[in-house]
């Protein structure tokens, strides 16, 4: 995590947990990543966990939300790229 603290500059990775170890990574705004997750799914849905991830990232600390349920697909139409390979 870098950049400015209103809008700071986050890695993401997300890991498949239902089967072969995938590892999909996005890189970009807080602001960004909000918009990728709700696109995924559902920002009502999640909402509680990102007001307590953004907390973790304004301490500098990591940050994990526990379930996304998505398709490899569309995690590849927002921008995230494979990186287990």
């Amino acid at each position: 995590m870098h950049g400015l603290e209103s809008d700071p500059t986050v890695r993401v990775l997300l890991v498949e947990s239902t089967g072969a170890l995938v590892i999909y990574e996005g890189f970009g705004s807080w602001l960004q990543c909000k918009r990728w997750i709700a696109q995924l799914s559902g920002y009502v849905t999640l909402r509680d966990q990102l007001a307590a991830v953004q907390k973790r990232l304004e301490l500098k600390q990591l940050a994990t939300i526990k379930e996304i349920w998505t398709s490899l697909h569309e995690l590849e139409s927002v921008g995230f790229h494979r990186v287990d390979n």
